[in-house]
Order: structure tokens, then sequence, then C-alpha cells
């Protein structure tokens, strides 16, 4: 049992975090946090303060053609489905932190195997595996 148990460890990434990568990943996750929060509070402040005209620089006050108005419109959206992806961002990187305090961090919370730390490199707010990721996003 301890055989398969410890290859399949291996397939998913290798042995355990140790308490120097676990401190790597936390600071990882944090630099990132501090660096899109900066980028939440930039997009926040351009997108939701600004009126069409000081966006455009436009400060006569002839009126806006509806082309211009639907053009607006659509980078407003824009923008507010990038703060809405950041804000998504923030939240996954605090739940990873949190999963660092709880001792639960780089484990797969749908199958309990280890999450490789290739795939905690690249994603190091991961809470699932690649196999349980793919799945979850093919619906299955």
């Amino acid at each position: 049992m301890g055989k398969s148990k410890r290859k399949r460890s291996k397939s998913q990434g290798g042995a355990k975090l140790t308490a120097k990568e676990l401190q790597g990943f936390k600071k990882l996750l944090l630099i990132k946090r501090a660096f899109i929060t900066g980028d939440l509070d930039r997009l926040q402040n351009e997108t939701l303060s600004k009126s069409r005209q000081e966006a455009a620089g436009d400060i006569s006050n002839m009126p806006t053609h509806m082309p211009d108005i639907a053009s607006d419109n659509f980078e407003q959206e824009f923008s507010v489905g990038l703060i809405e992806n950041v804000e998504d961002e923030v939240r996954e990187i605090d739940a990873a932190l949190e999963r660092i305090e709880e001792g639960t961090f780089g484990i797969c919370e749908s199958c309990d195997q280890l999450i490789p730390k290739a795939r905690l490199r690249a994603i190091p707010y991961a809470h699932l595996c690649v196999e349980c990721k793919r799945k979850e996003e093919l619906g299955e």
C-alpha cells in the first residue's frame, strides 16, 4: 500500500511541500496580491470615477454622438469585467494563504492528492490538481 501511495504522489508532483517551500509560496502569493490589488485600485479609479469627457480628454460641452456613447459603454463594461476578474483572483489568493495557515496548501480539494509543484509555481493559488481541474472544466 505504501508503494502505490508513494507512486501516486510522485506522479502528482513529488513529495509534500517543506516548510521552506510553503514560506516561498506564501511570499509569492503576498507579492502577487499586492501587485494585483494595485492594479485593481488603478482600474477602479480610472473606470468608475471618470466621465466620458474626462476619460477622452474632451473638455468641450458639445453633445456626444451615439457611436461615442456605445464605445464608451463597451470600454466601461470591459473594464468592469477586468475588475471582477482581478477581484476573483484576490479571493483565490486569500483562500490559498488560508490553506497555508491550515496546513492544506498543495493538496487537491477534490481528490486529496498532492498538487504538482510545477502547477503551484504557475498558479500558486491552485486548489485542484490538473486532472480534477480538467474534469471541473468539462463539467464531469
